[in-house]
């Protein structure tokens, strides 16, 4: 047996590192062999091989650039008859690698040319294995690239051939994986009911195939997908049950290497499914496991994708738990692997690294640095719209409008705010123009009215607000008790007001209320329930009801501290004291109010310690000198007023209205003391 015929052996049988060094040594061999004739179809075919066993290491950069080796050779040996089954195979061994590298489009360039191959090659015998195969390659690309009826259509053909092909065994896997493609690209369309129709038929043939083995890979798969699919319809218990129903066949056919890529992936996405349930929690256990089995798998090439895909989901969790910063430095990591991995093309637009970059924007927008978080947003933008400009209308360019925009409402442009978002919805109304009511355009809508609520105009935010409860209604027909309706009820319940209507807002909020403590009602100390309560009693303290509002507040807070015992120097607890102040304030109870205030500051100091010249801890150090002056304590007041003055004076230009403001207020302070001292 020669030694690339060993490497082809080990490489199948999954050592990778083994079947490297049997075809690098082969190459030498045959390069001296060919010495007088380099471009020689054997060391293209060595090179074919070590740029896949490459691959498998994750050294996607080396292996391109052995099959772009090989590919060079094929095209002269072939160059009077290009047409060529090896150039077809090299080139579509070479779109797969650079659909890794996250150039979608370089590797569609690849499928499509493979294809042309393909069918010159098999045109009296259309329906091939190879065009299906490689239809089928080219509408997974196309999916990712955003064309999804292109990809359908690519799809379809696969699975017409294969048809053909095993007409006389209709239960054949290759069809079953082809179902099982058309039910994700339906999912995508937004028609997750035939997607789901589509993975069924798919999971019933491979049952049938793998009867005798029904931990079987291809089963997994599709209930992989099943899962993906119910969570798109909003059963995620349904999705969790799917994807645990995958792990264990996982579990059981890669039972002798436990630390296998698939298991990863499905740990993956039980990981974000969790996370859609509030168990923020689990959800990061099942990423770190995942992280833990890609970094054994890739300990070799540690720039892997998926070691940085996975660092990124992380951080979205540890985000969701409260601790920003720990979610900051999981994506900082991320990005610093992808700016590893496309170090020679620092420009290089890829779909991941816009991920990454705007998670990292909407860390820095929690931790209240929205100057950064806009920076994030405008990268990750712009790369979105490199990688689709050919499909300008696409909902990943519609997302990071919506994200972008609502970055510019938190800099104070709310007017750039409602143009970023206005572009989102025209995308989304022309990408589900045959499923109006997707909940993609209900959530752009939902943030297009908060931006013309910071515009001034409650009135335009009212009617965005009521078409976007009106198509939430439509989507949870069967499931009227669900969070995306509470949440348009209480939005809806701040415009009004905004209108001053304070008896309509309580009535939204109740209802609201009402349906969260349905959806939580196994976890009644959820951060849903507590915002209600918190704006319930803005409106009951603007009704006069006083009481009703510290009533409210205080069941927020007590919330609030159990949903983040692990961080309680957390903002949403800040901002619960800070009402409080307000509302002991009216009641006549200035110094129980104070030690909310106080409290709240502590809490600030703590969130913004690398960033101490924050707004936030300017205004309520100013809220707190103002209370001790009027408690008579003007030598406070002063000594907070300064502390407020001195942060504006790092943060504003000089013609601010807030540095005018705080200047203003020490002043008075000061000379209210010296009044004082008089006497």
């Amino acid at each position: 047996m020669t030694l690339n015929n060993w490497g082809n052996s080990l490489h199948n049988l999954e050592d990778a590192r083994k079947a490297v060094n049997y075809h690098e040594r082969a190459l030498a061999i045959y390069e001296q062999v060919h010495a007088s004739t380099p471009n020689h179809p054997d060391i293209a075919r060595i090179l074919n091989n070590l740029g896949l066993a490459r691959s498998d290491l994750g050294d996607m950069h080396k292996a391109v650039s052995y099959l772009e080796r090989a590919l060079a050779i094929y095209e002269q040996v072939y160059k009077e008859d290009p047409n060529q089954l090896d150039i077809a195979g090299t080139s579509n061994n070479l779109g797969a690698l650079w659909h890794d590298l996250g150039d979608t489009r370089k590797a569609v360039s690849y499928l499509e040319r493979a294809l042309a191959i393909y069918e010159q090659v098999y045109a009296s015998a259309p329906n091939h294995l190879d065009v299906a195969r490689t239809s089928n390659n080219l509408g997974a690309f196309w999916r990712d690239l955003g064309d999804v009826r292109k990809a359908a259509s690519y799809y379809e053909r696969a699975l017409a051939i294969y048809e053909q092909v095993y007409k006389e065994d209709s239960n054949h896997p290759e069809i079953a994986m082809a179902l099982n493609n058309l039910g994700s690209a339906q999912r995508a369309l937004g028609d997750t009911r035939k997607a789901v129709s589509y993975h069924e038929r798919a999971l019933a043939i491979c049952e049938q195939v793998h009867a005798s083995a029904p931990s079987h890979p291809d089963i997994a798969k599709i209930l992989n997908n099943l899962g993906a699919a119910w969570s798109d319809l909003g059963d995620t218990r349904k999705a969790v049950n799917y994807y645990e129903r995958t792990l264990a066949i996982y579990e059981q056919a890669y039972a002798s290497t436990p630390n296998h890529p698939e298991i990863a992936r499905i740990l993956n996405n039980l990981g974000l499914a969790w996370n859609d349930l509030d168990d923020a929690r689990k959800a990061a256990s099942y990423l770190e496991r995942t992280l833990a089995i890609y970094e054994q798998v890739y300990a070799s090439a540690p720039n892997h994708p998926y070691i940085a895909m996975t660092l990124n989901n992380l951080g979205a969790f540890w985000r969701n738990l409260g601790d920003t910063r720990k979610a900051v430095s999981y994506h900082e990591r991320a990005l610093a692997i992808y700016e590893q991995m496309h170090a020679s093309a620092p420009n290089h637009p890829n779909l991941n690294l816009a991920r990454i970059l705007n998670n990292l924007g909407t860390d820095w927008r929690n931790l209240g640095d929205a100057r950064k978080a806009v920076s994030y947003h405008e990268r990750a933008l712009a790369i979105y719209e490199q990688v689709h400009a050919s499909a300008p209308n696409h909902p990943e360019i519609a997302r990071m409008l919506d994200i972008s925009g609502l970055s510019w409402g938190d800099l104070g442009d709310a007017r750039k705010s409602v143009s970023y978002l206005e572009r989102a919805l025209a995308i989304y109304e022309q990408v589900y123009v045959s499923a109006p009511n997707h909940p993609y355009i209900a959530m752009t809508l939902n943030n297009l009215a908060a931006s013309w609520r910071d515009t001034g105009d409650a009135r335009k935010a009212v009617s965005h607000y009521e078409r976007a409860l009106a198509i939430y209604e439509q989507v949870h027909a069967s499931a009227p008790d669900h969070s995306d309706i509470a949440m348009i009820l209480g939005n809806l319940g701040n415009a009004w007001g905004d209108l001053g209507d304070a008896r309509k807002a309580v009535s939204y909020h109740e209802r609201a209320l009402a349906i969260y403590e349905q959806v939580h009602a196994s976890a009644p100390n959820h951060s849903d329930i507590a915002m209600i309560l918190e704006n319930l009693a803005t409106y009951w303290r603007d009704l006069g009801d006083e009481h009703k509002s510290v009533s409210c507040l205080e069941r927020a807070l007590a919330i609030y501290e159990q949903v983040y015992a692990s961080t309680p120097n957390h903002l949403e607890i800040a901002s619960t004291l800070k009402n409080l102040w307000i509302v002991w304030r009216g009641l006549g109870d200035v110094r129980k109010g104070l030690g909310c205030l106080e409290r709240a500051l502590a809490i600030y100091e703590q969130v913004y310690a690398s960033t101490p010249n924050h707004p936030e801890i300017a205004r309520v150090l100013s809220i707190l000198g103002l209370a001790w002056g009027d408690l008579g304590d003007a030598h406070k007041e002063v000594s907070y007023l300064e502390r407020s003055l001195a942060i504006c004076e790092q943060i504003y230009d000089k013609n601010h209205p807030n540095l005018a403001i705080a200047s203003e207020s020490l002043e008075e302070a000061r000379r209210a003391l010296k009044e004082a001292q008089k006497h």
